[in-house]
Formats: C-alpha cells, structure tokens, sequence
C-alpha cells in the first residue's frame, strides 16, 4: 500500500511512454472530444425533453474534462515534473465521475418536474 502512495505523488514515475495508463487517457480524451461534437446532433434528433436539457448544458463540461485530460497527458509526456503526477490524473477521472452522476441526478429531476408538469396539465 505504501507503493501505491508513493506513485501517486512521484515527481516522474517512470518512462511515460511504456505506460498502458497515458494510452487509456488519451483515448478517454478522445472520447469526450468525439461526444462534444455529437452533442448538437443527438439534441436535435431527440424528442425527450428531459435529455435536451441536460446536453444543452452539458458541452463545457465535456470539453472542459477532455482538454483537461490531454493537457495532463501532455505534461506526463513531457515529463513536468509537479504536473505530471498521477494523483492529477486521478482526480480528473474522479471529477468526471462525480460530474456526470450530477447530471444523472439533474436528469431525473428535470424528468420528474416535466411529468408533473404532465399530469396536472392532463388533470384539468
């Protein structure tokens, strides 16, 4: 355990282009860029109002964590020595889970309000 800890705070662990990790990020960056642009697309075709909301608010976020990604890629790459840590890297991802459970939870709220909304509509 105490390895681990070690690795997360070092300076350079290790040559950045034997890592399987670096690899995973820049797909996972990828990913986000390739979703922000699909964002306008999927909002326009979609008729689920709830959704529209959410992707409406939701491209800043996603390039936001995908430029984020890249530039830590970017100084594990180069080998920046505070920057390159993988503690950085692990918040990220960790910020990015928490973001998008936020925007699930927001979802469902807005679903709900919507479907209120709905019924009282329907009852009068």
């Amino acid at each position: 355990m105490g390895r681990f800890f070690s690795d997360l705070v070092a300076i350079n662990p290790g040559s950045p282009m034997d890592n399987i990790k670096v690899g995973l990020a820049l797909a996972l960056a990828i990913v986000l860029l390739v979703t922000f642009f699909l964002v306008p697309m999927v909002r326009k075709k979609t008729h689920n109002k709830p959704l529209k909301k959410i992707l409406a608010k939701s491209r800043v976020g996603i390039m936001s964590f995908s430029l984020g990604i890249f530039f830590l890629v970017w100084f594990r790459l180069e080998q920046v020595p505070f920057l390159s840590m993988r503690l950085w890297f692990y918040l990220t991802v960790l910020g990015l889970i928490t973001w998008l459970a936020w925007k699930a939870a927001q979802y469902t709220a807005i679903k709900k309000r919507i479907e209120r909304a709905e019924a009282r509509r329907n009852k009068q």
